[in-house]
């Protein structure tokens, strides 16, 4: 559910099967940001994001098929967050491991 265009809901008392993301460092090492620009004329400068592709390859529960004929796919940045998030924390304790 969203609320507006800018929130997503988030509340615990909508959710079940709270885990936290396993292995979330090599998940993001996998990821790759890329510059773009599209092809839509409409379209203007340089863009940064990722392929939905190649994150779908990676996680793809963030990743969304259109049901038309061209299939085109998105992808729901916002939910990367999470993932984000947990991948800095394995990062932090690396870190503290090796004495930083």
């Amino acid at each position: 559910g969203t609320h507006g265009d800018y929130h997503v809901s988030s509340d615990e008392r909508l959710k079940e099967n709270i885990a936290t993301i396993p292995n979330a460092l090599t998940k993001v090492a996998a990821l790759r940001g890329v510059n773009f620009t599209w092809k839509a004329k409409e379209k203007t400068g340089l863009q940064m994001g990722m392929i939905a592709q190649e994150v779908e390859s990676v996680i793809p529960e963030v990743v969304h098929t259109q049901d038309t004929e061209e299939g085109i796919k998105a992808i729901e940045y916002p939910f990367l967050v999470g993932l984000l998030v947990e991948a800095i924390k394995e990062l932090e304790e690396k870190v503290t491991a090796i004495g930083g």
